[in-house]
């Protein structure tokens, strides 16, 4: 059982914007920010900031990080909140005190213009057609995807991480997008070598 006060602390540190922002483009509408909706594709998705908490008027999907992670990724709550934690270590620290045996699909993508995605799932076939079809990450939006370069199965969400920064430090920050994004920001962005 995780402590009720454990699992405060993490979701306050976690910015449901960014992490929806991985799935859907959203913009502001007010104090709200709105898109299509990741689960239902219909453009009556709202998230607010404010609030930290989402709905999607039509197919009535709602709630905070966890219900949104929890429902994207098919978890249960203890891994949604590992995954979180994992995840999103950059943004609540790097002292993870969950089993970390939650795995899924570690994935590359090679995208338009010599760009790679790094993602983590446990729906693969799900989460390649959103990133085809426009509905991936903000990073498969911007740069389309070309292929799967790699899928590696039965993998942990440390490993997404291992695997975003071997692709950092051999293509450049500037082309590469995964893992603990936050994290790689913070230590890869100001460095010339990689700009």
């Amino acid at each position: 059982m995780i402590p009720k006060d454990q699992v405060e602390s993490i979701l306050s540190k976690v910015n449901l914007k960014a992490v929806v922002s991985q799935y859907t483009s959203l913009s502001a509408k007010g104090p709200n920010l709105v898109g299509e909706c990741p689960f239902c594709y219909s453009s009556s998705f709202t998230l607010s900031p404010g609030k930290r908490i989402f709905k999607c008027f039509r197919c009535k999907k709602g709630g905070n990080v966890v219900n949104f992670i929890k429902e994207m990724e098919d978890l249960n709550f203890i891994e949604t909140i590992a995954f979180i934690q994992l995840k999103y270590s950059g943004t609540i620290g790097n002292a993870p005190s969950f089993d970390k045996s939650l795995r899924g699909t570690v994935y590359v993508l090679e995208l338009e213009n010599y760009h790679y995605y790094i993602g983590f799932t446990r729906q693969f076939d799900i989460r390649m057609a959103s990133h085809f079809n426009s509905r991936g990450a903000q990073w498969t939006k911007k740069h389309k995807p070309v292929s799967v370069l790699k899928a590696h199965y039965n993998k942990t969400l440390e490993y997404e991480n291992i695997l975003t920064e071997k692709y950092i430090m051999e293509y450049g920050y500037n082309k590469v997008r995964g893992g603990d994004h936050i994290f790689f920001h913070h230590k890869y962005s100001s460095l010339s070598s990689f700009n």
